[in-house]
């Protein structure tokens, strides 16, 4: 008997490149969009954060000047004498200092 012999066509393996590639590039595109939703998303929350600790820093300035302008009223020399001289204290300009605040330097 004679042994017959199987012939192997190429044209399967090119349809498995073909089929392989377009496999990858699907992924490549479906992880491409995934990644940018993604970045989005963050992109969101980052600016949300944002807002959310700039109405903090302005709060805190409105606090700080109401602070400053309170400091600048109860620290008036003409307050501090008049409280002086109602406890009894008499002010020697010699012994008088002024001490000035760091933004009045």
């Amino acid at each position: 008997m004679a042994k017959t012999r199987t012939i192997v066509k190429r044209k399967k393996r090119r349809l498995n490149w073909f089929i392989n590639s377009f496999i990858f590039m699907m992924f490549s595109i479906m992880l491409t969009i995934g990644s940018s939703i993604f970045v989005k998303n963050n992109n969101s929350n980052y600016t949300v954060q944002i807002q959310k600790v700039k109405a903090k820093i302005e709060v805190a300035q409105a606090e700080n000047n109401s602070l400053q302008t309170q400091v600048r009223t109860l620290s008036n020399d003409t307050r501090v004498y008049s409280i002086a001289t109602d406890a009894g204290l008499a002010a020697i300009n010699e012994n008088v200092v002024n001490v000035l605040g760091n933004d009045e330097e």
